[in-house]
């Protein structure tokens, strides 16, 4: 065997320009089946077996390589002897004589493993770059040094800028402020152990300019070597669940102030109880000393806004129910603005204007309560620095409302405007677009929930209001609330005196309470009322009396929250003793019991504390059918 036929390529030679074959190795029968005797003797074999669709391209590319006289080389597919395809690489020599091109010589290497490696490599590729287009993630891989050197579609849709200007070290600009220092940090020790990390940090949205949270991870990608030659991450917005984060946080601190919340508000209704009562009982007998009268109506007054403020905690921490009842909305705004005078700095200057007598709607006083009291915090906040006018309007207007929310005039109507404005810092289109969207704040930290305006918000549309807002940055800011109007007429306030209804009564009643200074309170109470009564401190003893005799009592009035046994229990006990005896329970704050509740078990009447004669009047007179 000779040196050529040794060699793994087929070695050939061709005259130019007729391409008839004057040699070819035994290599060549070897790779693809063919004699040489067909080789040499065919003037088309070369032709005849190259796969169809290579032949133009190989004809043009190799005449105009040997025209200039270059040597070159082409890949091409071939068909074997057995039908079956394979790639060959061939190298050719232009053999020039006399300046002019007489011969090629060449040797052709079978290729097909590479070709099918380089085919699987690019489906491979291809089904990575489906896979990174399709994805909501974004992915993006980096060299040894931390440069970007390919980003998907997402990445470029997110940050708004080409594919060339996020390649490179430039991603570090799109960081926030506070955590770049953590995500550079991250980064020098991934690289330093070649270890993959995992870090929290914001990213500068281009289409807002928000920045939103996103949980970045990458690992590195080593060669044979060990060595890192690339570093392959995704990027994933968490912020929603950031969100949900801190709606679950608000939820625990929620339940932590509602627990709270209803201990105080049972121990404070009890000692508003004492404070309402006994100065109810001194005004009764004080009805010709004028001045006595003032300063026990004041303790009323302040009594019954203590009563109020233990309703809107209460309400706040999702322990009562919010009842909608018609309402003066200028009432409200007057008892707002008493407490803004007192709380704001002297530099804000509070004015009211109202345009009618009265502006009834269908509302929840305690609820009205909150959207005034977050609106002014956060025109208190606008004007922190600088100080301006805080204005809140109360008027009548008819038509369609320009606003977010229920519109339940379609074709205008009656509604009562509630106006707050501030001349404070305002607020940019931008800024103001996003004002109700929860947790959205642009406070600094531990000065806002970004709950406030997201509250105001499901307050209003809960009422079926529209609520609508007119901000520029350094002209202030101005909120118009729209609520549907109500008629006047049967709208009454609880302000009726003692005497104007008939409260005098007859008959025994056993009265249950485990505090002594409330224990004579309802006794004098009820004696005044015309009623004889039985005290009893503990409900034990109250329903061993019960019990020896059920008939001789009228009615029972008792507390819930005792020793020993709560007044429902006890409630429970003396009805099946005597099942149509009248029961009235009264509590400063109850998690288990209801009016719903007290009324399945047979209970005539549930009073919450802190009472007002007149309130456990009526209820005894009801319950005795007096």
């Amino acid at each position: 065997m000779t040196l050529v036929d040794s060699l793994e390529g087929i070695v050939w030679e061709c005259e130019f320009p007729s391409y008839r074959l004057t040699f070819v190795s035994q290599q060549a029968e070897r790779l693809l089946g063919y004699p040489i005797k067909e080789w040499l003797e065919s003037p088309n074999f070369f032709w005849g077996h190259l796969h169809e669709a290579d032949k133009s391209r190989v004809m043009e590319y190799c005449r105009e390589a040997i025209l200039k006289k270059k040597n070159h080389q082409i890949e091409y597919r071939f068909f074997r002897k057995n039908g079956e395809m394979i790639w060959l690489r061939d190298l050719v020599t232009v053999v020039v004589e006399h300046d002019q091109p007489v011969k090629l010589r060449g040797v052709i290497f079978d290729i097909t493993q590479s070709k099918q490696a380089e085919t699987v490599l690019q489906e491979s590729e291809e089904r990575f770059r489906h896979l990174n287009e399709a994805i909501p993630q974004q992915v993006w891989t980096a060299r040894p040094d931390g440069s970007l050197d390919y980003v998907n579609p997402r990445v470029l849709e997110y940050f708004g800028y080409p594919f060339e200007e996020m390649i490179g070290q430039g991603w570090q600009r799109f960081l926030h402020p506070d955590d770049l220092p953590g995500c550079l940090d991250c980064w020098a020790r991934a690289r330093e152990t070649n270890q993959p990390y995992e870090i929290e940090f914001r990213l500068l949205r281009g289409s807002d300019h928000s920045f939103r949270w996103h949980l970045g991870r990458a690992l590195p990608v080593f060669n044979s070597e060990g060595q890192v030659v690339k570093w392959f991450g995704s990027n994933t917005d968490i912020t929603q669940l950031k969100q949900l984060e801190n709606q679950v946080r608000q939820s625990q601190k929620m339940e932590a102030i509602g627990t709270l919340a209803g201990g105080i508000a049972h121990d404070f209704n009890n000692i508003l109880m004492a404070i309402l009562g006994y100065a109810e009982l001194a005004k009764l007998s004080t009805r010709d000393n004028k001045g006595a009268q003032r300063n026990l109506e004041e303790v009323m007054v302040a009594g019954q806004r203590a009563k109020e403020l233990v309703q809107q905690i209460l309400a706040f921490s999702r322990q009562t129910e919010q009842i909608r009842q018609p309402l003066d909305l200028q009432l409200v705004v007057k008892e707002v603005c008493k407490f803004l005078r007192a709380t704001l700095p002297a530099t804000i200057d509070i004015r009211q204007n109202f345009a009618e007598a009265t502006s009834i709607i269908l509302g929840d006083p305690i609820q009205m309560h909150q959207v005034l009291m977050n609106l002014c915090a956060n025109a208190e906040h606008a004007m922190r620095v600088r100080g301006g006018i805080l204005e809140l309007k109360v008027e009548h207007v008819t038509g369609e409302p320009d606003g977010i929310g229920i519109h339940p005039y379609p074709k205008g109507g009656a509604y009562i405007r509630l106006t707050v404005r501030d001349t404070g810092s305002g607020m940019t289109p931008e800024v103001a677009q996003r004002i109700f969207d929860p947790f959205y704040t642009t406070k600094e930290v531990g000065e806002g929930t970004g709950m406030g305006l997201a509250v105001v918000h499901g307050i209003v549309i809960s009422h079926g209001g529209v609520i609508k807002v007119e901000s520029e940055p350094g002209q202030g800011t101005t909120f118009n609330i729209y609520f549907p109007e109500m008629e006047a007429r049967g709208h009454q306030g609880d302000d009726i005196p003692l005497q104007q209804e008939i409260f005098i009564g007859r008959g025994h009643i056993l009265f249950v309470e485990d505090e002594e200074p409330l224990a004579r309170l309802g006794e004098e109470t009820l004696r005044s009322l015309g009623y004889e009564v039985m005290v009893c401190t503990s409900s034990i003893e109250a329903l061993e009396t019960f019990r020896a005799d059920p008939f001789r009592f009228d009615a029972v009035v008792t507390d819930q929250t005792m020793p020993n046994m709560t007044g429902e229990a006890l409630a429970g006990e003396m009805l099946q003793l005597r099942s149509d005896v009248p029961i009235i329970l009264c509590t400063g704050f109850s998690h288990s019991m209801t009016p719903e509740k007290a009324k399945a078990m047979g209970i005539r009447a549930f009073l919450l504390k802190p009472l007002l004669i007149k309130d456990l009047a009526r209820a005894l007179r009801e319950a005795l059918h007096l």
